[in-house]
């Protein structure tokens, strides 16, 4: 109850950027659904890390249509931006965005797939928008991705893919982030 509560709080922010992943995307599909609020009410400031299942959630369609029509997905449903994780993650700006633009992530590999992985994503994302002073979500949320990608591909040089841990990618980060 405390932490639907809070999450209610954190979706009224608007001057400061704001990351919602895993649990607070499942309360706001909740909220969503029973209408006490819908994803046209985040503002540009929001940043959504959903994977293809929990945007199913959030548009209320099913995971084949949400991968058949990324770009859409991405693009259109919201102000707001969101970074659809997949194989190939898709980061787009909120529909209000003017010259809206979007990211296709290349960097990576399955060494991803692992417990705490979407985590470490969000934190990094969040740390890279924490210091942006333009205020461009969409940016932060693309260069986070891309290093979130690089720590893998970097890791996987020299280790098995099936080995990476969540702590591993944090480790990494000094060896791809840029300077």
């Amino acid at each position: 109850m405390k932490a639907k509560i809070l999450v209610k709080r954190i979706l009224k922010v608007t001057d400061k950027t704001v990351v919602i992943d895993a649990d607070g995307i499942n309360m706001l599909a909740e909220f969503i659904k029973e209408g006490e609020c819908s994803i046209d009410s985040l503002g540009t400031n929001f940043i959504l890390t959903p994977h293809i299942k929990e945007m199913s959630r959030l548009a209320n369609k099913t995971t084949d249509e949400i991968k058949n029509d990324m770009s859409y997905f991405v693009a259109a449903q919201a102000y707001c931006t969101v970074v659809l994780k997949d194989a190939r993650t898709v980061v787009g700006e909120g529909r209000d965005v003017e010259e809206r633009k979007m990211y296709i992530n290349m960097s990576g590999n399955n060494a991803l797939a692992t417990g705490g992985s979407g985590d470490v994503l969000s934190g990094i994302i969040a740390g890279i928008a924490a210091q942006d002073r333009e205020k461009k979500p969409s940016l932060a949320a693309a260069l986070g991705v891309y290093i979130h990608g690089l720590t893998a591909e970097r890791y996987t040089e020299t280790k098995s893919r099936y080995s990476m841990t969540a702590s591993d990618i944090i480790d990494m980060l000094p060896q791809v982030m840029p300077e």
